[in-house]
């Protein structure tokens, strides 16, 4: 009887053992597939911050568009001999031109929400990887 107990003490600690390696395997498998996530969403935050910085730098060429038509719409309002037509054109150009400026402030704006949110993601994928190897 007495010799029962080792081979059974020995079967119990085998059992453990490989259950402990399958948890360290899993562990080891889930932190590669976190740190992988956060590659690829370290990716993203570069590309979004492209996007960010075109959006920016076509509010900057809208709005200088937007002020030249607008100037071009006030001098056409104060000179003589410019028709109606041609005034009321001039004004649509500078109100299109505010249009278009608005609608790439609302992009732009979405597209920082989009960053923000990218940010928020990147930490809690860092979180879930742990430490650098």
């Amino acid at each position: 009887m007495d010799e029962c107990k080792p081979l059974a003490r020995g079967v119990v600690l085998s059992t453990e053992k490989e259950e402990a390696v399958s948890r360290a395997r899993a562990a080891l498998r889930a932190k590669e597939v976190a740190q992988a996530e956060l590659q690829h969403l370290m990716s993203q935050r570069h590309q979004q911050a492209g996007v960010v910085d075109g959006f920016g730098r076509e509010v900057d060429r809208l709005e200088g568009m937007l002020a030249d038509r607008e100037a071009t719409a006030s001098a056409a309002s104060e000179e003589h001999g410019v028709t109606s037509k041609e005034k009321a054109r001039v004004a649509a150009r500078a109100a299109d031109a505010a249009a278009q400026v608005k609608k790439a402030h609302d992009a732009q704006t979405r597209a920082k929400a989009a960053q923000h949110k990218l940010e928020q993601k990147i930490d809690a994928a860092r979180s879930a990887a742990g430490p650098s190897r």
